[in-house]
């Protein structure tokens, strides 16, 4: 079932239109950037309804300001950047949680119908976005709540229309909500083990170092050498990290964030509380630094030590373990910052302005609007916070659909077609070299294919593919590994009778694309392997643009055929990989 698959349903409604009357170019970047204004939107309201609260002295303008820093923060940070350069366009669909966290915290205040119905669709629509974000809101919401329980005038009733927040969000979410429940409960989507939770978690250094992206502050130039370089470290297990630095929080960020936190702390008690839970969170079930998780004290165990963190306990919640990547608490935890950072400039501002009059003349007589030292600040704050983020160029993608594909969608009858690179990935692993724009020209071509991406899927769906011998001896080629004599014999022997039984009409070698590894190293030694196996023509039947199309020749079926499924429950006995029939 593809319902668990990140749909990123908003995006989708948005982009539905443009696509059809524009392109794939124009909806992806205008739901993109539309994440990217609103996000910056939705924090500046979120501070601006934080700061008056906390620094009731300031002027109205100045805590616009200062609330405008708390946009600039959430919106720009490196954690956006790195995720739309790696694809998870559902990470940067960020804009619906201060939205959210704004009304919620204005149901507790002053609890409304609308208030409450407004937090209850901001969620929902969040939800719609990624699903890990109704998690993150979920526990943000237990935390505002603990927090700001002792100062509630109306706790009863504040309650009542939490729980009507609540009610709205299930409701508008339940078209989604309802059979991804039921998935959950009847499919099997265990969790393996941690997954790459340990690869796939915030470094403490990395929290204080830029990211790869930066042209500034990391060694880059206009073709992205530093984010080619960073990603084939990864790749190859050679990388400073375990991953690519996803959590960068930025210097001045931080400072700021600190100067907030330690001079208003009784009055941001929650965000400082939001900062450091989801920080933790962030950090994984281990703690690292600069890419270790073990350390050595004193000889205390050969293997070394490790320092176990909170994320561990999330493990052993049902569904909310099934979020294998705790890097991505970093949304929260960076809206938390950008609040507190806001208070950090307002505090800024207000010690300015006490100095000036302290020392000056002059300053005390232009105070307020005709004062121009707390726009000067607040701009020169500003720049210092999107260098530390900046993030250019960011890489793109050629939305152009070969012509390869359209000629075999304009090919009448269903059949299907076979490519390499060759693999298969879930949100666990991947098996084989998986490139996901194939994924992307299925939707000109229209036919079945071998391979692709897809969120969750039981473990014995991703295993069956591994146990077929064609498939692993195609996918250890992608990946640097030599074919043993058994499995390529297995693969020999059953290569024409798969072609048959997958109906598989034509070969394609795609190009490889810079930078992306294996398969660019890979691709030559595994093309001439599938073409010594692989029933095929000797010739192609189209060659253009690097795209190789070879016509494959399915033997013909006999009958009566016969599929050995092999004995239930027994691995080892399935030829072709199934099991528990």
């Amino acid at each position: 079932d593809l319902i668990l698959y990140t749909y990123n349903f908003f995006n989708a409604l948005i982009g539905m239109p443009l696509l059809l009357a524009f392109s794939p170019v124009v909806a992806s970047n205008v739901t993109v950037l539309l994440a990217t204004f609103l996000s910056a939107l939705g924090a500046y309201l979120l501070a601006l309804d934080t700061l008056p609260r906390a620094r009731p002295d300031l002027p109205r303008g100045h805590l616009r300001l200062a609330a405008a820093l708390a946009g600039v923060i959430y919106a720009f940070a490196s954690n956006r950047a790195i995720y739309a350069a790696l694809g998870h366009y559902d990470m940067v669909t960020t804009q619906w949680l201060p939205f959210y966290a704004l009304y919620l915290l204005r149901t507790l205040r002053q609890p409304r119908i609308k208030n409450a119905a407004l937090a209850g669709l901001f969620f929902a629509m969040a939800s719609y976005a990624e699903m890990i974000f109704a998690s993150f809101l979920a526990l943000l919401s237990i935390i505002l709540l603990l927090v700001s329980w002792r100062g509630l005038r109306e706790r009863g009733k504040a309650l009542l229309y939490a729980g009507l927040a609540a009610l709205v969000a299930v409701v508008i979410w339940s078209p989604a909500l309802v059979p991804i429940g039921r998935e959950f409960t009847r499919g099997n989507y265990a969790l393996e083990g941690w997954g790459e939770s340990i690869k796939l978690s915030a470094d403490a250094v990395g929290l204080v170092s830029p990211t790869d992206l930066n042209p500034l502050l990391a060694d880059n130039d206009a073709t992205g050498q530093a984010w080619r370089a960073e990603l084939r470290a990864v790749e190859q297990g050679q990388g400073r990290f375990g991953d690519i630095n996803t959590v960068f929080l930025g210097w001045v960020t931080l400072a700021l964030a600190l100067i907030g936190a330690f001079a208003a702390r009784r009055k941001l008690a929650l965000w400082i509380w939001a900062a450091v839970v989801f920080g933790a969170l962030a950090l994984g079930p281990l703690l690292q630094v600069n890419g270790r998780f073990r350390f050595s004290v004193d000889n205390l165990l050969p293997e070394g030590v490790t320092v176990p963190l909170p994320f561990i306990l999330l493990h052993y919640i049902p569904f909310i373990s099934a979020n294998r990547a705790p890097n991505r608490n970093s949304v929260i935890l960076m809206l938390a910052l950008a609040v507190l950072a806001a208070y950090g400039v307002a505090w800024v501002m207000a010690w300015t302005g006490r100095r000036g009059e302290e020392t000056s003349p002059v300053l005390p007589k232009r105070r307020g609007r005709g004062n121009p030292a707390p726009t000067m600040l607040s701009v020169v704050l500003a720049a210092f916070i999107i260098l530390e983020h900046l993030s250019i160029p960011l890489p793109t993608t050629d939305a152009a659909i070969p012509d390869v594909y359209r000629n075999i969608a304009a090919e009448p009858g269903d059949f299907t077609i076979m490519q390499l690179p060759l693999g298969w990935r879930n949100s666990f692993g991947a098996l084989g070299s998986e490139q996901t724009n194939l994924q992307y020209f299925q939707t000109a071509h229209a036919k079945a294919m071998i391979g692709g991406n897809i969120s969750r899927a039981p473990a014995f769906k991703m295993a069956y593919f591994g146990r077929i011998p064609l498939f692993k001896a195609l996918t250890d080629l992608e990946m640097y590994k030599e074919v043993d004599a058994e499995t390529d014999q297995a693969a020999r022997a059953q290569a024409a009778d798969l072609m048959t039984l997958y109906n598989v009409r034509y070969f394609i070698t795609t190009p490889p694309i810079a930078g992306r590894y294996p398969y660019q190293d890979t691709w030559q030694q595994t093309e001439q392997y599938a073409k010594e196996v692989l029933p095929l023509d000797p010739a192609p039947v189209w060659q253009a643009d690097g795209y190789t199309v070879y016509r494959v020749n399915q033997p013909p079926v006999v009958l009566p055929f016969r599929l050995d499924l092999g004995a239930a429950g027994n691995d080892s006995n399935s030829p072709l990989g199934f099991q528990d029939w």
